[in-house]
């Protein structure tokens, strides 16, 4: 059974300003920017009948386009235990109702984590016992940081399959919005 969640890809050219950011530290595991999406839902495991009927659901969903904008860093779960690096995003109405659509399709009588409430952003790196000054100094550094606007027309289904370098997402649907 594939481990899944919904997520917005990003365009390589934003990828790879994120991917400028983020330094080569002995403390800091960069994820590789191909895998920079911000996460819509995590579903988690999913059985094949389950599967069939997330993807009928996902595929009913009618939000229009919209766009959003990178907005500044941050970390979870706290600056006294940061874990993970992330960036943030400006975002309207649209992103939050295309989330809750998501939400609302991923309930399909399968046992989904409970979620807390949406915060998007896009993981850039995990911690392992960083320097909290030079953390202090990377967040303020970065905090007027503009990496553009991105477009999003289309949501995707991906599969994650965790690997000793650190997962591996592979495309399984693609959910073109419109009304």
């Amino acid at each position: 059974m594939p481990r899944l969640f919904v997520a917005i890809d990003l365009p390589a050219t934003i990828k790879a300003r994120l991917a400028e950011l983020v330094p080569f530290r002995d403390d800091v595991h960069r994820i590789q920017p191909a895998q920079y999406h911000l996460t819509l839902r995590f579903v988690g495991d999913c059985g094949d009948i389950e599967l069939a009927r997330l993807l009928e659901r996902l595929g009913e969903i009618q939000v229009s386009p919209f766009s959003f904008s990178i907005d500044k860093p941050g970390v979870f779960p706290s600056m006294r235990k940061p874990r993970v690096l992330w960036i943030g995003v400006r975002a309207g109405t649209p992103l939050f109702s295309l989330q809750a659509a998501v939400e609302r399709a991923a309930k399909i009588d399968m046992a989904t984590n409970v979620r807390s409430q949406f915060r998007p952003h896009i993981t850039l790196a995990r911690l392992k016992h960083p320097d909290r000054n030079w953390l202090r100094d990377f967040l303020d550094n970065c905090a007027e940081m503009d990496a553009g606007d991105v477009e999003v027309k289309v949501f995707h289904l991906f599969s994650s399959t965790l690997h000793p370098n650190g997962a591996i997402h592979v495309r399984l649907a693609d959910f073109p919005l419109g009304a």
